[in-house]
């Protein structure tokens, strides 16, 4: 199960069990974003209460996203308590982690990096995530990032300032990235009402896993897939 784009809403998934759930950033509730006391107690407590309790994995990675302000310095703080790898639930910080069941592994790569110029947290200019991807050169089962790469579902259908409607806005970068590694699957967050259908880059597909809208209302369920 992959989702990402809920910004404090936490819905019920308990009728639904899985090996394994993505969340693939903004997570956490918008006031939580720049105050890094606050941010840290909403996910070591709320967060991690509502995993435990109200979904039904054996193991959940997740990472930050571009409203995670004040955790893009204090991000270590969260290894604290989602560090182990033995935990239920596991935080990434743009690293790859390896998911195991019986005799099957998947690798999973994991980034909040995203495409704003820095208007947002962790974000960066396509030129330095050319560099940050280039890093990577270990072939991973599925890519969980919170940026869309270029021209797959990285358009706002109801962006409210009509200069960016309907542009893409994703990271050629990491499309370069996917082309080069080719991963089974991507899921990426961030474009609240971008194209919710599969994409596919060469052999690899693509899908966007926001659950809100541009509305900030829970539009979308959580996607269901198989590897």
């Amino acid at each position: 199960m992959a989702m990402s784009d809920m910004h404090g809403l936490l819905p019920d998934l308990r009728e639904q069990p899985v090996d394994l759930v993505l969340m693939a950033g903004d997570i956490a509730p918008d006031y939580t974003g720049h105050n890094k006391d606050v941010a840290i107690e909403w996910y070591t407590h709320e967060f991690y209460r509502w995993c435990k309790s109200f979904v039904r994995a054996d193991k959940i990675f997740f990472i930050l996203g571009s409203h995670d302000y004040a955790l893009e310095t204090y991000y270590p703080l969260l290894y604290e308590t989602f560090g182990t790898h033995s935990n239920k639930v596991q935080f990434m910080h743009n690293e790859t982690r390896i998911y195991r069941k019986g005799d099957r592994e998947l690798s999973i790569y994991g980034t909040e990096y995203n495409v704003a110029n820095r208007q947002y947290a962790f974000s960066k200019t396509d030129k330095e995530l050319l560099k940050v991807y280039m890093k990577n050169n270990d072939f991973v089962d599925i890519v969980m990032s919170h940026e869309a790469p270029y021209g797959f579902g990285d358009t706002n259908s109801q962006e409210k300032d009509e200069r960016y409607r309907n542009m893409h806005m994703g990271s050629v970068s990491l499309k370069k990235y996917v082309q080069r590694m080719e991963p089974e699957i991507l899921v990426h967050g961030k474009y609240h009402s971008g194209s919710h259908y599969r994409g596919r880059i060469g052999n690899t597909e693509v899908y966007n896993v926001c659950l809100m809208d541009e509305n900030n209302q829970l539009t979308y369920k959580p996607f269901m897939f198989e590897i």
